[in-house]
């Protein structure tokens, strides 16, 4: 018999009766795992998607594998310690230095409580720390730790075999092909 394991996250009712149906139609006496069953449905329905009036729109197959990316790089970078929203916070940091909570604000556009939280999660795992500017009392300049700095080697690594897999049977003239369209259609929904 085949065994999962539950990770149940938030209220993940349609999951929960996913994996009552499951348990009744397999017979599954263990836990299921949510996670890897939402991708799986999110794979298929994009492969059926791919079949149907969804297939000539652009958008939906950027917000699609924009999902798989996040999905696919939180379950890589988890052996780190981090997650890809939190990546991206050090990140600013690693290519600009010491920055304002405004600037990574700037740069990453999320939303200004979730910058808050996603520095909060990475000043409690000491990857980070905020410092008092000396210009302005009232900021707070973000820099890195010594521990945040280490840790950029290893998560290089794993976003650049996430994006060999990503890319795997593109040329590279159909890369930079690709690229250019993705930063015309960025700049052109700013």
């Amino acid at each position: 018999m085949v065994k999962f394991s539950v990770f149940v996250k938030g209220s993940d009712y349609g999951g929960l009766l996913f994996a009552l149906l499951l348990r009744k139609l397999n017979n599954v006496s263990e836990h299921v795992d949510f996670e890897f069953l939402s991708f799986i449905i999110i794979v298929r329905g994009l492969n059926n998607m791919m079949q149907n009036e969804f297939s000539g729109h652009s958008g939906y197959f950027i917000q699609e594998i924009a999902k798989k990316t996040n999905y696919l790089l939180n379950a890589s970078l988890a052996s780190l310690g981090i997650t890809y929203a939190q990546f991206r916070v050090l990140n600013c940091l690693w290519k600009k230095g010491v920055l304002r909570q405004k600037e990574i604000h700037e740069i990453i556009a999320v939303k200004a409580s979730t910058l808050t939280g996603l520095v909060d999660l990475l000043a409690a795992k000491g990857l980070l720390e905020r410092r008092v500017s000396e210009e302005d009392a009232r900021a707070n300049r973000i820099c890195l730790t010594d521990r945040g700095c280490d840790l950029q080697k290893p998560v290089w690594k794993v976003i650049e075999a996430f994006e060999l897999r990503m890319t795997e049977g593109i040329s590279e003239a159909e890369k930079n092909s690709l690229m250019e369209s993705l930063k015309t259609i960025n700049s052109n929904l700013e």
